[in-house]
């Protein structure tokens, strides 16, 4: 860490003692601060500077935010009653590393916000941003929202500028904020959302989301279809491997990216091979990868390099066999419009480009047709992070968290399959008519509360947008080879 420390006290003596060198008590600090802090990417940051700033800013948490440093360093220099206002990434309101600044503000300061999203107010760069205007108080009683960016979409007309001069705030009581990801939204938002969670249970209380394999190095362990290196190493030690675009709206693009994955599965448990054992079974993949051991053992996980102690030839994450054989539905980790599809080939898939979710005991087709409908959807878009170019970023957190509806199954079979049939049959009608009509069977089934006749319908539904998908697929391939 350089020695270049800044001592306000010692620069400002005025702004924090009387002249007799008393401090001022809560009239000491500044009566505003403001600014732009820099945009420091955190694998830039010296350890020892992570280290220093986690032990003095309670802002500074997991994956450290340099502008929650800056935010929280502009409160603390501020006066009671002084206002602090910064341009700043808008990340902080919804990820698990803004959890520390995001309490830090509704211990210390009154805040308001207003959220820009991506209007480009840089031109030079493009990214999510929000202008965080803060009291230093104790104990925030609620926070101001603007959605200025909602504002200019729906206007759109005149300049950003023009907009700040009639800014409606809504005010956000306590009971929708905390540590946990803000939803900052209109409150009728934040009720729809509140009745979506009460409603039905979460996707964690049926299954969940899960994480897949990372190499640490993908340019030494991933091979693309087509490279000379499968030619040259054992079959078998391969898995085919899910990445980040195979993943579309009910269909599942044949992966074109393999893994080498040194390891086996006994009792249920993924186990990494030996050395001796992978030299001995797979004598071409240890050859290749021993040509590379110095930059295998390189590779760091959690600021160790392999060589200190990891197997030099092991992934940085290797999931479980178990979990990529198991039927599951998967997502990319950023996505524009919601793109679950199924996957019952049992593939490996990335940590972090890609999440499965599974669910044992219900029927994945049903839980297809949820995940990809458009109340999904909102709900997501409300609560995740968004991503440049109108992009969403998912992890296993928000999508545990998704509600799925309750089907009491209470019926006898006898009658789900005469509603089921109606349904086939209206489906396969060529009549114009027969969609709207199916719509309204099950809206019928709806309102009499016959979840399960409903839950039948959307399987079966999912289903068939499986399939066409995969005809539509097909249909296009053939024509640019044909």
């Amino acid at each position: 860490v350089a020695n270049d420390y800044f001592h306000w006290e010692l620069e400002f003596p005025e702004v924090f003692f009387d002249k007799y060198g008393r401090p001022k008590g809560d009239g000491a600090g500044f009566d505003a601060v403001i600014g732009n802090p820099p945009y420091v990417r955190v694998q830039q940051l010296l350890y020892a500077s992570v280290d220093l700033y986690k032990t003095s800013f309670e802002s500074a948490y997991r994956r450290v935010d340099i502008s929650a440093i800056f935010v929280e360093l502009s409160i603390r220099l501020l006066r009671h009653e002084g206002v602090s206002s910064y341009i700043v990434s808008n990340q902080f309101m919804s990820t698990d590393y803004g959890e520390g600044l995001r309490s830090y503000l509704l211990k210390n300061t009154t805040p308001s916000i207003i959220d820009l999203k991506d209007l480009p107010i840089f031109a030079d760069a493009l990214t999510y941003l929000c202008i965080t205007l803060l009291i230093k108080r104790s104990h925030a009683t609620g926070l101001n929202f603007a959605d200025l960016h909602g504002i200019f979409k729906r206007e759109a007309k005149g300049n950003i500028e023009s907009l700040f001069t009639n800014l409606n705030f809504v005010n956000i009581p306590l009971t929708y904020l905390g540590s946990k990801p803000w939803n900052l939204a209109e409150l009728g938002t934040l009720r729809v959302l509140d009745k979506l969670k009460a409603r039905n249970q979460r996707l964690s209380e049926i299954g969940g989301a899960r994480t897949g394999l990372f190499t640490g190095l993908d340019d030494l362990m991933m091979l693309q279809s087509g490279d000379q290196r499968l030619d040259v190493i054992e079959a078998t030690l391969l898995e085919d491997v899910v990445t980040g675009p195979d993943p579309k709206r009910y269909y599942l693009t044949q992966p074109t990216k393999k893994v080498i994955y040194p390891y086996f599965e006994k009792a249920g448990e993924t186990k990494l091979l030996s050395e001796t054992e992978l030299q001995q079974d797979y004598p071409k993949a240890y050859s290749y990868l021993v040509t590379h051991r110095s930059e295998l053992e390189s590779r760091m996980d959690s600021r160790r390099s392999f060589s200190e102690n990891k197997s030099w030839y092991q992934l940085t994450r290797h999931g479980t066999l178990a979990l990529f054989r198991t039927p599951k539905i998967l997502s990319p980790g950023e996505v524009k419009r919601n793109s679950f599809c199924l996957d019952l080939e049992g593939y490996a898939f990335l940590v972090a480009r890609v999440f499965a979710i599974v669910a044992p005991t219900t029927n994945l087709y049903f839980l297809l047709a949820i995940l990809n409908s458009r109340v999904v959807e909102f709900y997501l878009h409300q609560v995740c992070p968004p991503k440049q170019g109108g992009y969403y970023s998912y992890n296993a957190g928000f999508l545990d968290q998704i509600p799925i509806p309750i089907i009491g199954f209470s019926k006898g079979m006898s009658r789900r399959n005469k509603v089921l049939r109606s349904a086939k049959k209206l489906y396969s009608n060529e009549d114009t008519n027969s969609l709207d009509l199916l719509l309204s069977l099950a809206i019928s089934e709806v309102n009499t509360h016959y979840t399960d006749t409903v839950h039948d319908i959307l399987a079966y539904l999912s289903e068939q947008m499986v399939v066409m998908h995969k005809e539509v697929h097909a249909l296009v391939a053939n024509f640019w080879t044909d």
